[in-house]
């Protein structure tokens, strides 16, 4: 899937994967990506790419490589450092560790832009044996990414939380998990869209690993009964 908006080239690939292009900053910004080394082939190479935490689905080397060039940025929760230089051969200078609710500015490609680290966890999805999916005290991590003066929110892997009360209006494309299990649930995800009022919302994180194909239009008809001025990509 691919849209534009505000002079942004927007497209979706597998699971959780987006990749963003600016052609006024000549920049590509790339979030999370997954299981789509050959669809990558003809794309530009990422710029900076954010890295939300260690998981299988949000952190394999290989899908990295595939969008990584010599001059390629990487962002990424401080807690997973050791992992991130263990399996991605890359200069050091280039690695960019961020902790929750900090504030970076990254350079890539000659432009600049201003990124936030948002937490990222869960608040009641636990495995069976009790278990956060996502504890808060492993600082995994979203993003807010201004590029080019929209604001670009990539939830990451989290349930509704109270930090997010702090991003009204700060938000013009959300990018937002809906699967429920691992991540916020449909309804939990229209809620979160209708606090943040984004101009377009893209749902992620179903139809692979977890969660059914059609979970992307149960959300668009959900959110359209409360929300019907926020637009949903599909």
């Amino acid at each position: 899937m691919k849209i534009t908006h505000n002079g942004l080239e927007i497209t979706k690939y597998e699971h959780d994967t987006i990749v963003v292009t600016s052609a006024q900053l000549g920049i590509t910004v790339a979030f999370d990506p997954f299981q789509s080394q050959g669809t990558f082939r003809n794309d530009h190479k990422a710029d900076i790419i954010f890295i939300s935490h260690d998981h299988f689905d949000h952190f394999s080397p290989k899908d990295l490589q595939s969008l990584t060039s010599k001059h390629t940025v990487f962002a990424f929760p401080a807690s997973i450092l050791d992992k991130v230089q263990t399996f991605l051969d890359v200069d050091p200078k280039r690695l960019i560790p961020v902790v929750p609710l900090e504030e970076y500015k990254i350079t890539a490609n000659k432009s600049t832009i201003s990124a936030m680290a948002v937490p990222a966890y869960n608040i009641d999805k636990r495995s069976p044996q009790g278990n956060l999916y996502h504890a808060k005290d492993r600082e995994y991590v979203g993003f807010v990414v201004d590029i080019g003066g929209t604001g670009v929110y990539f939830v990451g892997d989290s349930d509704p939380i109270p930090e997010m009360d702090a991003l009204v209006g700060m938000v013009e494309v959300l990018l937002l998990p809906i699967s429920g299990v691992y991540v916020m649930t449909i309804d939990e995800a229209v809620t979160i869209a209708l606090k943040l009022q984004p101009r377009i919302v893209i749902p992620l994180h179903y139809g692979v690993v977890v969660g059914e194909a059609e979970m992307g239009e149960q959300f668009r008809k959900a959110l359209a009964e409360v929300a019907p001025n926020i637009i949903v990509a599909l």
